[in-house]
């Protein structure tokens, strides 16, 4: 286990320590973490401004003998589409719905018990 030396004096852990030395040693822990956090931006976390252009970078990681050459983010376009986008004029289909089902199910029923009755009079 590391030992912790704070103001001259050596302890195994946090918790050997008197509660006021203890409360010292978190809040300057607290502030070294948050000056090192201040000064150590993830590239994720800069501004746009202040990231590399992609050519930049293209320079950088490009062979000697490529460096000259544009990349390729550079001479990248979007074309125009083939065909304009025009919005459909054909609606969608409503289906049956949950009308259609309600009324299919009376039918079906309307049919068995006719059908159970036939059979009862029949037999």
């Amino acid at each position: 286990m590391p030992k912790i030396v704070f103001r001259g004096k050596t302890y195994y852990s946090e918790f050997e320590m008197p509660p006021n030395v203890r409360q010292a040693y978190r809040k300057e822990k607290r502030k070294e973490r948050a000056e090192s956090n201040m000064e150590e931006k993830p590239a994720s976390s800069r501004p746009l401004n202040e990231l590399p252009e992609t050519e930049d970078i293209y320079r950088q990681s490009a062979p000697d003998d490529m460096k000259h050459l544009p990349s390729d983010e550079s001479l990248y376009r979007p074309s125009r589409p083939i065909i304009d986008p025009v919005p459909s004029t054909i609606e969608p289909n409503q289906g049956i719905g949950m009308r259609g089902l309600a009324w299919g199910v009376i039918v079906a029923l309307v049919l068995s018990g006719i059908a159970f009755l036939l059979a009862r009079l029949l037999l």
